[in-house]
């Protein structure tokens, strides 16, 4: 920051693209080990922020294979259309597509990448201006009027890519420190974890779908399904229509959590659930609370236009004060439209039908439409963008009547990283405490417990006496007498016959 910087002090996840493209081309999906990749996806030092990506942007580069060609090679470029053939390699592709995503968002790490195109599966690879391609620029594209053809089923990947997203943005679980996976099951190809307010449900296998199968989570409350990866909108097979009307009520304790619900878990599905609390009150989009001079109109002149499944505008809302800030109620997620209407120089200031003749002036950088897809309070700044306001309410409850002396229900500790203490040197280091013996709370058979500290004192007096002992036995004991000298007797012998020397 000091040298101009940003401060950004994640590091990336580089061993998590490698993983899935290693288990995609070389590892049937009946053969995986989703301990394996959980373990994969949560190794990183302790406390320290990361980057996590599902594949990276070398592999969309010519030579390369993305997440995409992985998954469904060829198949991209014939069965791709909605009203053409079935084809088991995009059906797979798609909902293996999707759920290794939403696994990477919710343990990766406390931030997500994603190369431009790949969200919507891109078929093609991107090659940059080059020597090596003569600096062409015929392959330096990407196709972003795929995900807008209505025939085509890269929709699905990019609404999908939109919902997993807003869900982020809504809860924020990737800013929670709080964590937890209480089922990793290479049997059942299950991977259950909690993180933020979500509990993340997973269910790898290709063939097997389960009934009332038992996860556990640790609210006390009713649970309710979210988003789930089968919704038709996403190219689903829509198996879970009947979880989004159900409330999952808290059962007894599983999988070392303290509460646990009964669900539905068809195969190559995930799905999210919180808590029903955060789900009242239905939306309410604010207006931020930024200077008054960096809004193009009054603020208190926009206009709000929610907008139906056909694209169409009934009516016009104007923003109106409430609990000191300017908002407006809706009531459940959808679409709408934010902008002012100019009309003859002037500003439309009255709510109802909207003006066909007036002009729409937008904020800076406003989509056409916004999208929420979860119930909330959402801040709209004075540049168009649209974010959640942040929970104040707790992550979890606590440890339930009667259970402290359970071990399985003793929570965990937030375990916090000391810092690095400063060396001293051997003079100033403080004297270590004397522990009195605990001989006297022992058996008569069991050995005596000695300090360390005495314990070394002992060995240095027994080293000293045993140094002393030695060095007297050593002045005590009379020199020997020196060796004869055999050179002389060698020599006249040298003379003699060798008979004789024998």
């Amino acid at each position: 920051v000091d040298d101009g910087g940003f401060g950004f002090d994640y590091n990336l996840s580089v061993n998590i693209p490698p993983m899935w493209a290693k288990l995609l081309q070389e590892q049937p999906d009946e053969t995986w080990s989703v301990s394996r990749v959980v373990k994969n996806l949560q190794k990183r030092r302790f406390k320290e922020p990361c980057i996590t990506f599902a594949e990276s942007h070398d592999q969309a580069k010519a030579g390369a294979r993305t997440l995409a060609s992985n998954l469904m090679d060829a198949e991209m470029y014939a069965h791709m259309s909605i009203a053409g053939p079935e084809s088991m390699v995009i059906e797979r592709g798609l909902a293996l597509h999707k759920m290794i995503r939403l696994v990477c968002i919710g343990l990766g790490g406390e931030g997500y990448l994603n190369f431009m195109g790949n969200e919507f599966a891109h078929p093609d690879f991107v090659d940059l201006p080059s020597e090596a391609n003569g600096w062409s620029l015929q392959n330096a594209i990407r196709r972003f009027d795929l995900p807008q053809a209505e025939d085509l089923k890269y929709k699905f990947f990019e609404a999908f890519d939109e919902a997993m997203l807003a869900l982020e943005n809504r809860f924020k679980f990737m800013a929670s420190p709080r964590y937890f996976c209480s089922r990793k099951d290479d049997s059942d190809k299950v991977v259950v974890f909690e993180h933020g307010d979500c509990l993340f449900v997973f269910n790898f296998h290709p063939k097997r779908s389960y009934t009332e199968y038992r996860v556990g989570h640790s609210w006390n409350e009713n649970m309710r399904v979210v988003l789930d990866s089968d919704e038709p909108c996403f190219g689903g097979q829509d198996r879970l229509a009947s979880a989004h009307e159900t409330s999952f009520p808290p059962l007894d304790g599983w999988d070392s959590r303290y509460h646990s619900a009964e669900m539905f878990l068809p195969s190559r599905t995930v799905q999210v659930l919180v808590r029903e609390s955060l789900l009242e009150g239905g939306v309410t989009v604010c207006l931020g609370t930024g200077p008054t001079s960096a809004w193009p109109f009054p603020a208190g002149e926009l206009l709000l236009a929610p907008v139906d499944g056909d694209g169409g505008v009934s009516q016009v809302m104007k923003f109106t004060v409430s609990e000191g800030r300017l908002s407006v109620k809706l009531p459940g997620p959808s679409a709408f439209e934010v902008y002012w209407e100019v009309h003859k120089g002037g500003v439309t200031r009255k709510s109802g039908a909207p003006n066909p003749n007036a002009t729409k002036v937008k904020l800076p950088f406003a989509l056409d439409t916004y999208r929420v897809y979860f119930p909330g309070t959402y801040i709209l700044d004075h540049l168009g963008n649209l974010k959640c306001e942040s929970d104040a309410a707790e992550q979890g409850d606590g440890v339930p009547q009667g259970c402290k002396d359970v071990p399985s229900c003793v929570s965990r500790p937030q375990y916090v990283r000391a810092k690095s203490q400063n060396f001293l040197a051997p003079s100033e280091m403080p004297e270590e405490p004397v522990l009195e013996a605990a001989s006297h709370n022992l058996p008569d058979t069991w050995v005596d417990v000695e300090s360390p500290k005495s314990k070394r004192e002992r060995c240095k007096k027994e080293s000293s006496k045993k140094a002393e002992t030695s060095d007297t036995v050593a002045a005590d004991t009379p020199k020997s007498a020196p060796a004869p000298d055999t050179s002389e007797m060698e020599a006249e012998h040298t003379d003699l016959p060798q008979d004789d020397v024998q």
